[in-house]
């Protein structure tokens, strides 16, 4: 088979891919935050990644070299925040770039959650842009147990972004 057959057989299996429905239950909230990446028990020097995009229970990492699968991992942030453990659940690549999915098993937030969502939060969480991996998980938290910002969300959805209002109410079905 040569490189144009493989190619080809790439893209339709991509377009196959891409056109069957989305089964996920929770949202997928883009980040592209920039991490490093470190296999458990303290297995070789970390590794730079991207946090691609982050939901309730796990996140997509974009790497330059695989991690194995089912390897337990720490995901620590430039900023300072506490990492964040979990398992690969699995790490494709072409190309030379790797992507993981992580399923997060512990979130150790650096600071008390809030008794509600601060009011620049909500705009930010409904537009699917401006928060940080950690700052999405604390929100997803929240929302899993307040039923006062699980109803401003909806809110903010239909009011500030009418167009946004559905994959704000899908995102919080899910929770």
């Amino acid at each position: 088979m040569n490189q144009t057959q493989r190619v080809g057989e790439l893209v339709e299996s991509r377009r196959s891919v891409e056109t069957r429905p989305n089964r996920r239950k929770e949202f997928r909230y883009p980040t592209h935050e920039l991490v490093q990446i470190e296999l458990l028990p303290g297995r070789g020097d970390p590794v730079p990644a991207t946090v691609i995009d982050v939901a309730k229970s796990g996140l997509r990492l974009e790497l330059v070299r695989p991690l194995p699968r089912c390897s337990r991992i720490e995901i620590l942030f430039s900023t300072s925040e506490l990492p964040i453990s979990g398992e690969v659940r699995y790490c494709h690549g072409f190309d030379g770039v790797y992507y993981a999915g992580i399923f997060i098993d512990e979130v150790v937030h650096s600071r008390p959650l809030p008794e509600h969502l601060h009011d620049d939060e909500i705009p930010l969480y409904v537009g699917g842009d401006g928060l940080s991996t950690v700052e999405v998980l604390r929100v997803e938290q929240h929302l899993s147990h307040c039923v006062a910002c699980h109803r401003s969300i909806r809110v903010a959805a239909v009011t500030l972004y009418p167009a946004a209002g559905r994959l704000a109410l899908r995102r919080n079905d899910s929770l």
